[in-house]
């Protein structure tokens, strides 16, 4: 009996200092979005990396984590001791999340104009919007009013469809569409128009 108290408490001691934190894949994820991007608009001739991050794997698969490594992006702490979870690359190439990139790359050919002439630009959540048509005919705003929708519920998808592959919590959604936000608009082309974080339309 006296045994068993003591095994009890010594768990939860140790239950007490080991504690169990998921950390978001930041840095994957700024890989990801950038393969993406260049998937979609075609790559970018003087790419702009996230400061302190190394250059872009060219594979979509994800790499397999080193056997010494952990396997998930879960930080297990005992006392002051932390283990780094593995550099890892997010899986990118599902069915769904090919389907979408193929989508949103033929409509983009379709958008190029107007990202060109400054009709639309690159919003700062992650989609597009409709910045000036007041040079269009009526015949082409609702043409590109219907682009900038469909492409919208794309890139949506697009993302949802990340957080699902990557089986990562769905209260992670934001922080995935908040980073390509930054990458769409960091990796926008001259000319290009885009969306500070106050939701002022400025040319890059």
């Amino acid at each position: 009996m006296r045994f068993g108290m003591k095994l009890a408490i010594t768990v939860l001691l140790v239950s007490a200092c080991v504690s169990v934190n998921i950390y978001f894949p930041a840095a994957a994820m700024n890989r990801a979005a950038d393969k993406i991007i260049d998937d979609i608009e075609g790559p970018d001739k003087s790419p702009t990396p996230p400061a302190g991050q190394p250059a872009q794997p060219k594979s979509d698969q994800p790499a397999k984590p080193s056997s010494a490594a952990p396997a998930a992006w879960r930080v297990v702490a005992v006392g002051p001791a932390i283990v780094e979870a593995a550099e890892m690359d997010l899986n990118i190439s599902t069915p769904a999340i090919r389907a979408v990139r193929e989508s949103l790359r033929a409509r983009y050919q379709q958008l190029l104009p107007y990202f060109e002439n400054g009709v639309v630009g690159t919003t700062n959540t992650g989609l597009i919007g409709v910045r000036d048509a007041s040079s269009l005919a009526l015949k082409d705003k609702a043409t590109v009013n219907g682009l900038v929708e469909q492409q919208n519920k794309d890139l949506r998808t697009l993302y949802e469809e990340i957080v699902k592959a990557n089986k990562l919590d769905r209260s992670a959604a934001p922080e995935v569409q908040r980073i390509f936000a930054n990458r769409w608009r960091e990796r926008a082309k001259p000319g290009r128009w885009i969306q500070n974080d106050t939701g002022q339309w400025v040319q890059k």
